[in-house]
């Protein structure tokens, strides 16, 4: 892509200098044009003025045509020095100070200006060439002492006693060559070490500075640019007049189960290949940038809506061609918002937060595809905003409270065990659904906070429980990913338990199968950690994720919940029962403790029977009850374990949405 920076030059001490240093170099070039033409301008008054004050002589004309034509040539070079490189401002130098130093040799011998200017062009050029370049060029200058010995010795050249005593000897121009070649050789080893590490230095900051502009403003894994390069980007791109595009925002669908399948490197690969391909897209003028770990950001020019449509189709089915689902076991598939600039918003900040809006209701509402901004849904992010601050100040004052749903013996209606529920009554919304503010506090990265303070208060809770339902109850408590991939989150568990004085065998986490999908050796680790403490473990929602019986084989769980969905049909399909009952079998052959969740009629209850599952969770025998109204205040109760009665003719209350929405 053209926007992708070049990496700096190869070569080592000896390559030409870099892009910064070449201008440098040639700014000094220019100076020393410009300081040229204001020399031969000064010697050509002088010599203009020696010809009107001692008369015109051939030496006087000679010398004041020189300069007249040196000066040209010099500004010629500084009329067309944008056309000229380096190397062409050394040769003009080179071209005009040689002649001219070696008239004055010829005329004036040792007392003219010829050996300054010499010294002055050596200097100019093993500072500013390579070394190679510039011996040539000093031993071409420095073949004027042996040329005027020669000159000399045949009588060509002469002087006169008043212009000099030594220099009608032969041997003093090959001496005065001898040392003019010292001092180049000198001066050159000198000034060319010097430069040489200089320039080493000047290479390997730019190296450095390459490789750290790259980690600060690229993705290391696709080679796109960062959020903040695309940021900076588009800033620069806005600023201009007349500008407009899009503002797209991608996201991999079920990325996460991608890694959890196949593995992180099939993860690497599949982002690589899809930075690939949005690469490919050279239709319109477009800027691409990986900004997350599986989210994308596109600037679109130069189409309207459906083309931009038409183009993200032709996308995606570059992917399906990429990866086949037969062959792959998944289809890629993508969330998608868009915004319009400057229609959905005058600046970049505005356009990428209704990319954003639009990419969420994408993902709440399950659109795949493009999901352009639409007004309406402000109504829903401003009401989102002021659901997660008053979720913040629900969970510093603790407004939530606890429900407890019994899981009950389905032989004997005993209760074996209580699933803790979250329950929240705003002073500002009344009584909110879990379907509503558990999403919520998923979305605004609460979950930690929250978490702590429902398990803080279950334990709080707990000599209430076991008034109300009977010494030594397990209760069971929702765990998310986030909550239990928690950094230290087994040591924390252990250590409020202990300070809680509770018995670890009446805890038990229930954790879906998006859980172990993180990190499954972390997760291993957790577990283990938790049974050998003698918290239980139970697998939650069993049969609707993708790795089920690895996760009974593998991982240490004490307890199997198979999902309400299994539950529903097996008094009305045969095969759905079949299916729960070979389910029961195989956790049986674990040694798992089976409960069935959603358990809402008699009949239901009654085939429960005829499996190896034996304890049972729902509506059918009880609601979730709130023992604890508010804080420091109890609801009463009996102190003896109940038993509830399961009656033929028991009364089937209404559905209730699922407690714990996906994570």
């Amino acid at each position: 892509m053209a926007w992708l920076p070049e990496g700096p030059p190869g070569g080592g001490s000896q390559a030409f200098p870099s892009a910064p240093i070449k201008d440098q170099i040639n700014t000094l070039l220019d100076l020393y044009l410009l300081l040229g033409v204001v020399f031969l301008l000064l010697a050509g008054v002088i010599h203009a003025l020696t010809a009107l004050l001692y008369g015109p002589d051939r030496q006087a004309l000679v010398m004041l045509g020189a300069d007249g034509l040196s000066v040209l040539l010099l500004l010629a070079g500084l009329a067309f020095r944008r056309l000229l490189g380096p190397p062409q401002k050394l040769a003009l130098i080179i071209l005009v100070v040689t002649p001219i130093a070696t008239l004055s040799f010829i005329y004036n011998g040792l007392l003219g200006s010829g050996t300054i200017l010499i010294c002055t062009v050596i200097m100019i050029v093993v500072v500013t060439v390579r070394p190679r370049v510039a011996l040539v060029a000093v031993g071409s200058m420095l073949l004027v002492f042996p040329l005027l010995a020669l000159l000399v010795f045949l009588g060509v050249v002469s002087y006169a006693p008043q212009a000099a005593l030594r220099v009608n000897s032969p041997l003093t121009w090959i001496f005065h060559g001898i040392i003019m070649t010292g001092f180049a050789c000198i001066s050159g080893i000198t000034v060319n070490t010097f430069r040489s590490r200089l320039l080493r230095h000047i290479h390997e900051l730019d190296r450095s500075r390459a490789r750290v502009e790259r980690l600060a403003f690229f993705d290391s894994l696709t080679g796109l640019p960062n959020r903040h390069r695309f940021e900076e980007y588009l800033r620069e791109r806005l600023s201009g007049r007349g500008v407009k595009g899009f503002v797209v925002l991608l996201d991999i669908k079920a990325f996460r189960v991608i890694n959890a399948m196949f593995g992180n490197d099939r993860g690497d690969r599949v982002l690589r290949t899809v930075a690939e391909l949005l690469q490919a897209e050279e239709a319109h003028p477009q800027y691409y940038a990986r900004i997350g770990g599986d989210e994308f950001a596109l600037w679109i020019e130069g189409v309207d809506g459906d083309e931009l449509q038409r183009e993200f189709a032709r996308f995606c089915a570059a992917t399906d061609r990429a990866f086949p689902a037969a062959r792959h076991g998944h289809r890629i598939s993508y969330y998608c918002g868009v915004s319009s600039y400057p229609d959905d918003g005058d600046s970049l900040e505005v356009c990428w937060r209704r990319a954003s809006i639009a990419l969420r209701w994408a993902k709440e509402h399950l659109r795949e595809g493009m999901v352009f901004f639409a007004p309406e849904m402000l109504a829903g992010a401003d009401e989102t905003l002021r659901l997660q601050n008053l979720l913040e100040r629900a969970i510093q004052q603790r407004e939530f409270r606890v429900a407890y749903q019994p899981k009950v013996d389905v032989h004997s209606g005993k209760i074996l065990g209580v699933e803790a529920l979250a329950r929240w009554d705003s002073p500002e919304l009344g009584s909110v659904s879990p379907t509503i503010f558990i999403p919520a506090i998923l979305r605004a990265h609460l979950t930690i906070p929250f978490s702590r303070l429902i398990f803080t208060m279950i334990l709080e809770q707990m000599p209430e429980i076991e008034r109300h339902y009977g010494q030594g109850i397990p209760v069971a408590i929702n765990a998310s990913a986030h909550f239990f991939g928690m950094a230290g989150f087994s040591q924390y568990v252990i250590d409020t338990i202990t300070r809680a004085g509770v018995n670890p065998s009446q805890i038990i986490f229930e954790i879906t199968e998006d859980v172990l999908i993180e990190d499954m050796p972390a997760m291993q680790q957790v577990l283990c950690e938790l049974t050998r403490f003698g918290v239980g473990v139970s697998l939650d929602d069993f049969g609707t994720g993708f790795s089920s019986l690895y996760c009974i084989h593998s991982l240490a769980f004490t307890e199997l919940k198979i999902d309400r969905s299994f539950v529903e049909h097996i008094c009305s399909d045969e095969k759905s029962f079949k299916l729960f009952h070979l389910i029961c079998s195989v956790a049986t052959l674990y040694g798992l403790t089976i409960v069935a969740e959603g358990v809402e009629t008699q009949e239901q209850a009654d085939k429960l029977k005829e499996t190896f599952c034996s304890i049972a969770q729902g509506f059918h025998y009880a609601r979730p009850e709130i023992l604890c109204s508010g804080p420091g205040q109890v609801s009463p109760g009996s102190g003896e374990p109940p038993v509830l009665e399961l009656s033929p003719g028991s009364e089937r209350p209404s559905a209730a949405a699922p407690e714990r929405p996906p994570s």
